[in-house]
């Protein structure tokens, strides 16, 4: 085996590892507000793209339209999701987060703020630089321009700020 397809495995088996204990975190906070995976990746790409049909979601959700059409029942009926008539077609409904679907966006957010900040306290400012450095590497690396990709959660970025900090 040669030495890179060693690292891509030690690599694969890394990621693995801290997306099954970042997973875990996240499932138990889901667990406590009563949603799911799918109920937040429903609410994300919603506020992200503004308002949508249920065809585009589907698209974005790379999912079935009746398996959409449930999601977006149950989120609904939470008060998360609203429906609002299309303006140029009156068969179909443009969906928007409501602000308490927002509000669930955010509390999410914070909760893996908090983890991830817990977790990179393990490590040095000089080590915290390096992992981030090496990520951004790797994002790049494997970045794929599709227009269905839903975009990345926010603060993902770095802010001009923090660029010109670095140099």
């Amino acid at each position: 085996m040669s030495e890179t397809r060693a690292n891509a495995h030690r690599l694969l088996q890394l990621l693995a590892s801290l997306r099954e204990r970042t997973i875990a975190l996240k499932m138990r906070r889901l667990a406590q507000l009563g949603l799911s995976e799918s109920h937040v990746r429903t609410l994300h790409i919603l506020a992200s793209h503004g308002p949508i049909t249920m065809g585009e979601l589907a698209r974005l959700l790379f999912l079935k339209p009746p398996s959409v059409t449930v999601i977006v029942r149950r989120l609904t009926e939470r008060g998360l999701v609203e429906r609002r008539p299309h303006p140029n077609d009156q068969r179909a409904a443009l969906l928007f987060p409501t602000d308490q679907g927002r509000q669930v966006l955010e509390t999410i957010y914070q909760d893996m703020l908090r983890e991830t900040e817990h977790f990179l306290a393990k490590l040095s400012p000089t080590e915290q630089e390096a992992l981030l450095e090496f990520l951004e590497q790797l994002v790049k690396a494997t970045q794929i321009t599709t227009p269905s990709m839903p975009p990345a959660i926010k603060g993902t970025e770095r802010s001009n700020h923090d660029k010109t900090q670095r140099a």
